[in-house]
């Protein structure tokens, strides 16, 4: 299952990218984390590894984040793991014409035969967080 998000941020693309590729700032701008670490590497660089804590309404959960690729020209992809769906989170950031940049998210989710059923419950859930971070982040980028 894959699900696609994209915002426009009313700000150039290196101010942007220097707030998203420094993940210990996550915590500023993502509403539902309550704490990050860095436990492997630095930052986002390709193999670094970080703890993650989000706020969710059935409780705190408490994610592995294992960055799979980073290219400093805007790309993050990175593997969240510590619940029953873990997923792929590819990050693209491009430089728009307006001193604006685009954020495309894409999370793609591996499901099984059984959580197949559930793909619209499931797509929504991850729709939603897709968009709530987007929001946050140009809230705190743009604010």
């Amino acid at each position: 299952m894959i699900v696609d998000h994209s915002i426009i941020i009313d700000r150039p693309f290196d101010e942007v990218w220097g707030v998203f590729d420094e993940p210990s700032l996550q915590p500023e701008w993502l509403d539902i984390m309550k704490s990050f670490k860095q436990v492997k590497g630095k930052g986002n660089e390709k193999g670094a590894v970080q703890l993650v804590v989000f706020a969710r309404d059935s409780g705190d959960t408490e994610l592995t984040v294992t960055i799979l690729d980073h290219d400093p020209a805007g790309q993050v992809v990175a593997k969240y793991e510590g619940m029953q769906l873990p997923f792929i989170l590819t990050s693209n950031f491009v430089e728009l014409e307006d001193d604006t940049t685009e954020w495309a998210a894409e999370i793609e989710v591996k499901l099984s035969l059984l959580q197949k059923a559930l793909t619209p419950v499931l797509k929504g859930a991850m729709s939603d967080l897709a968009k709530e971070m987007g929001t946050d982040f140009k809230k705190y980028v743009e604010g």
